[in-house]
């Protein structure tokens, strides 16, 4: 198999500017709208925009109010409303963003509480907290400043980050057993992580600022190896203790040989994101994966210890 090794700026390309290909540009500079078709209720509508550096859309003028009505319309298939960021307690508004109530178009008679979009007419309304509709996103385009690299001590197309004195590069086509091997051919090993602080960068490096589609496209291989018997005996392939994990909320692990992280939330499920966003997953190891990540310490230290690689290899479910 020929493996594809892209460098990782290409996903930073989209982690520094993280307004979605589909959006659609607002108003105001640098910000754009973005459609989610799966139901929220308000609060985890908002959340998941959170994770774009937004918040549920504000609407401050009539060709934003335009913007949003759009996009609701292309992104529903029954439902006739959409999310809004905005709270009503019946003569003002207050945008979970900040923004200033300088426009409305609320229906007649319209009550107090949090605001949707009629997709009818364009007009907003309220409805109760715990609804699940669509939601529209509005965020901003990130201007980040790009850590230093002219001290890097890492090989050319790898990404240092200096306080954890690590090299990262994202590898891409790959099944558990050859990742393994592919990072071993570059003096590496598949990631392995330690801290909070750790999990965070590496969620980080990963994200790319859209919402997910399926497991093997876009979630992320990390190193975290299943070593049985139990399900929840796990080591990292690289050998390192085992001090640090952080397992999605829903019964995991399972015993499966692989794990992954989640960088960014689900465009089409209902479950909430607070319960498995930049938290882990186990997996089946024949799996092709689209990305895994690599990393090499700065003094390129001995990686995959044979009896752990052994072990791996040979537990298929």
């Amino acid at each position: 198999m020929n493996f594809r090794l892209i460098s990782i700026l290409l996903c930073l390309e989209n982690l520094l500017a993280l307004c979605p290909k589909s959006s659609v540009p607002g108003s105001i500079e640098k910000t754009c709208f973005f459609g989610v078709a799966s139901g929220f209720s308000f609060s985890k509508g908002d959340a998941f925009c959170e994770d774009f550096d937004g918040h549920l859309a504000s609407v401050t003028n009539s060709d934003d109010n335009e913007k949003v009505l759009q996009i609701g319309k292309e992104i529903v298939e029954q439902e006739t409303a959409v999310w809004l960021g905005g709270v009503y307690d019946g003569k003002n508004v207050s945008w979970l963003d900040g923004s200033s109530d300088v426009y409305q178009n609320f229906d007649a008679g319209t009550l107090p509480g949090n605001m949707i979009m009629n997709l009818t007419n364009g007009k907003w309304t309220t409805a109760s907290w715990n609804e699940k509709l669509p939601i529209v996103c509005v965020s901003r385009d990130q201007t980040v400043t790009e850590p230093p690299v002219l001290e890097s001590p890492c090989p050319t197309e790898w990404f240092y980050v200096a306080q954890l004195q690590n090299c990262y590069k994202p590898i891409y086509n790959v099944d558990f057993t050859n990742a393994i091997a592919t990072c071993r051919s570059m003096d590496a090993a598949l990631v392995s992580i330690h801290s909070e602080e750790e999990n965070r960068i590496v969620d980080d490096l990963t994200k790319c600022g859209r919402p997910m589609d399926s497991f093997e496209t876009d979630l992320v291989l990390i190193g975290g190896v299943w070593l049985g018997p139990s399900k929840s005996e796990y080591g990292w392939s690289d050998g390192s203790p085992w001090n640090y994990s952080k397992w999605e909320l829903n019964g995991q692990p399972l015993g499966r040989p692989c794990s992954m992280i989640y960088p960014d939330a689900y465009s089409n499920s209902e479950a909430d994101p607070s319960t498995y966003l930049h938290r882990w997953t186990d997996y089946i190891a024949q799996t092709q994966f689209e990305k895994l990540f690599g990393q090499a310490e700065t003094n390129v230290k001995k990686v995959i210890d044979e009896k752990i690689s052994k072990r791996v290899t040979t537990r298929k479910r």
